[in-house]
């Protein structure tokens, strides 16, 4: 292998993560749960289109992105409450 592909693609080992740190991740809950609150509110909001000329925008397109907006403010709620209250059983 020359050393370029080595240094594209390097021959470490890799550790392999198992599905329980996963899904277990608070960080990463935390993360997907304030972004997906954020540019929720973001979109719904409107302020998407703050900047634009009027009548330029198909109102079709405005509130296909606010619902947008909405979906994802509730896959925020959902991801952030999937932890605690819907809780697996441990076997």
């Amino acid at each position: 292998m020359s050393n370029i592909l080595k240094v594209i693609s390097p021959d470490f080992p890799k550790k392999k993560l198992e599905d329980e740190h996963i899904n277990n991740c608070l960080p990463c809950q935390l993360l997907a749960t304030a972004t997906s609150l954020v540019a929720g509110c973001y979109l719904v909001t409107g302020y998407a289109f703050a900047g634009e000329v009027s009548g330029r925008t198909p109102m079709l397109w405005k509130r296909s992105v606010r619902m947008g907006g909405c979906l994802l403010i509730f896959y925020g709620i959902y991801r952030g409450t999937q932890g605690w209250l819907l809780k697996e059983d441990d076997k």
